[in-house]
């Protein structure tokens, strides 16, 4: 396995170069962190206003969802990958349609 060039705690806009599987062991499912093309980015803590403005649209969205029985919303985290082998991310909100569901 090749050897991490930086490594320290996460700090806003740190890039560092890894393999996936070492993002894996590095970093938990509480880092705001994304794996892309052998880097992961480290990311700041999302403002509040960001949070506030994402839980109003997961819970308006949700509604509508629900509502017409469209299929499932799902709220970071929640790490997606849209084809095997592709590298993953980690988007604020996630609808996926029922027809999608068995992916």
């Amino acid at each position: 396995m090749e050897a991490v060039k930086e490594l320290e705690a996460p700090a806003t806009g740190k890039h560092l170069t890894m393999s996936y599987e070492q993002w894996l062991t590095e970093f938990d499912e509480d880092a705001h962190s994304e794996w892309v093309n052998g880097e992961a980015f480290v990311f700041m803590p999302p403002l509040e206003i960001h949070q506030e403005f994402v839980t109003f649209l997961v819970e308006l969205l949700g509604a509508y969802v629900r509502h017409l029985g469209l299929g499932k919303l799902f709220a970071a985290p929640f790490e997606v990958k849209l084809t095997p082998g592709s590298q993953s991310r980690e988007p604020d909100i996630l609808f996926v349609a029922n027809e999608h569901l068995d992916r």
